[in-house]
């Protein structure tokens, strides 16, 4: 049996939408194609400071509760789960009882099925914090071999296989470059989470 563990944002719960809408009511007009790097400030036409301070706002407010999943995402985690893996999931969206509250909530409402939740733990971890001593936690518990990891944050991926986990990579607009620069990190890059299915299923 393999452990999955799983970013949240833009991996299981569609974060950039629900963002993008966010910032839009508060009259910014991000620019359409989509971020190019992780931080948000030129992709949202502000610095980064104040994207932070927008990233923050957000995930406090009753919208960061109500996200939809991702695409490929509940078909993901079900056909992992019904052969017989285990999940959990791994958030640096910030820790404040409310909003990890609305996170586990918000993960229950997308992805539960007949009343039956499907991951076995969610962590949630400060806004941006590193995820390299949780994923050792993890491998003390699990052994590095039998773990999968899958973000979309190139460099939490990297601590990822740090630690001795394979990772995938979700490509998204604000890692095309790191992607092309990618010369042997050894993560596994993939368009969607199907890859991610048809590579450990055989499906």
């Amino acid at each position: 049996m393999t452990h999955f563990i799983f970013d949240c944002d833009d991996v299981l719960l569609d974060w950039h939408s629900g963002f993008e809408t966010f910032i839009k009511e508060l009259g910014y007009e991000p620019d359409p194609s989509g971020p190019t790097q992780w931080k948000r400030g030129s992709w949202i036409g502000c610095s980064d400071d104040e994207a932070s301070g927008l990233i923050a706002q957000f995930n406090a407010s009753p919208a960061f509760g109500q996200l939809q999943s991702c695409e490929g995402a509940a078909f993901t985690v079900w056909a992992l789960r019904d052969a017989g893996h285990s999940l959990s999931v791994l958030t640096s969206c910030g820790d404040f009882p409310d909003l990890m509250e609305a996170r586990i909530s918000n993960l229950q409402a997308a992805f539960s099925r007949n009343g039956k939740n499907p991951f076995a733990t969610v962590t949630i971890l400060p806004l941006g914090s590193s995820k390299f001593e949780t994923l050792k936690t993890y491998v003390k518990q699990h052994g590095s071999g039998h773990l999968r990891f899958v973000e979309d944050n190139f460099e939490h991926a990297k601590a990822g296989l740090a630690n001795g986990i394979k990772s995938y990579c979700l490509r998204r607009t604000h890692n095309w470059d790191e992607e092309a620069n990618d010369i042997d990190s050894g993560a596994i890059w993939v368009g969607d989470l199907l890859r991610v299915v048809s590579m450990e299923l055989g499906k």
